[in-house]
């Protein structure tokens, strides 16, 4: 984690697992915008368990952790940290890490290598899989308000949100050959597509 002392580690924090081999995409890190937060997930492969932890930037102290038998396959986090996503199997879990509650959660579209991803102010966020779905929080809960998927497309690899909730983004892969995709951008409040460009 970052430092000021010549490359030293200010603190670590060793994955208390069965299994000490696991690889690296076993495991996954977010830090928050302001810097006030880390969060790391990560996967047993003897346990079949997945547990978040939500560290204190400065000291390295667990804030708070939460174990769960779905596999968590990336971990994203509000600016200010009070916030992680957490991509369990097809699950888009919006956790306090204050205590480890869950605020919010749903399905996305498919399970397994998918990343979900929210605002700085975290009043939106996207899952992603066959089809890119966008959420925004309404006062009371989260409405799904854009929903876009095309045919043999792959949208799990890479989506993006702005800080400020505003406009979202995706990578859509052609899962025939593997040969093409299309970027594709969308603004939030009207739910209308900014534009596409082919890669």
């Amino acid at each position: 984690f970052t430092s000021t002392s010549g490359g030293i580690p200010d603190w670590s924090f060793p994955f208390p697992v069965s299994d000490p081999n696991l690889p690296a995409s076993s495991r996954k890190v977010a830090v928050s915008y302001d810097g006030s937060t880390v969060a790391a997930v990560v996967s047993d492969s003897v346990t079949q368990n997945s547990t978040l932890y939500v560290f204190e930037a400065d000291t390295g102290a667990i804030r708070t952790s939460r174990t769960d038998a779905l596999r968590m396959n990336a971990v994203d986090l509000t600016d200010d940290g009070s916030v992680a996503l957490v991509t369990e199997d097809n699950l888009a879990v919006l956790v306090d890490t204050s205590n480890g509650n869950t605020i919010f959660s749903v399905a996305g579209s498919v399970a397994g290598n998918v990343f979900y991803r929210i605002s700085g102010d975290g009043n939106v966020f996207v899952t992603n899989g066959f089809n890119l779905d966008v959420y925004k929080f309404d006062g009371t809960t989260y409405q799904r308000v854009i929903h876009f998927g095309q045919a043999n497309n792959w949208f799990g690899g890479a989506s993006i949100v702005s800080r400020d909730g505003s406009t979202v983004g995706s990578f859509a892969g052609n899962f025939t050959n593997w040969l093409s995709g299309e970027v594709f951008l969308f603004d939030v409040a009207s739910a209308q597509m900014i534009g596409s460009h082919p890669v």
